[in-house]
């Protein structure tokens, strides 16, 4: 996962700019809060995630089970999670709620991330 986070950097940087800034032709950042600096040179996982705002946890074998947002204001995740995406087993997935109240999950099938808006309902 990280390799592929560190290859995207470098390989996609057009589709990563969203958010991002330019200096002349060069791409500082490709995300609004990060650098790809800080991707490129992380030392693992953990700590490329959390340049880019999450807070992974493990367990003993190395899995991510748990994932928070640490950031105050989302970026491109969208774009994070379909890198991620081969990487994460299939029916995973991280709900989210926002300061207006709308709920969303990104899921994952094994492949690609979907993200599906959702709603609370008491019966």
């Amino acid at each position: 996962m990280l390799e592929a986070l560190k290859k995207a950097m470098v390989e996609t940087p057009k589709e990563l700019l969203f958010g991002g800034k330019r200096r002349g032709d060069e791409i500082v950042s490709h995300f609004a809060f990060i650098t790809h600096e800080e991707i490129l040179n992380a030392a693992d996982l953990e700590e490329a995630l959390q340049h880019c705002r999450w807070n992974p946890e493990f367990d003993e074998e190395g899995n991510i089970i748990d994932i928070d947002f640490n950031g105050q204001k989302m970026g491109n995740e969208d774009i994070l999670f379909q890198l991620i995406a081969p990487f994460v087993e299939a029916s995973s997935y991280i709900i989210m709620v926002n300061d207006q109240r709308e709920i969303w999950r990104w899921r994952f099938d094994g492949q690609r991330c979907h993200k599906e808006s959702g709603e609370i309902t008491f019966i």
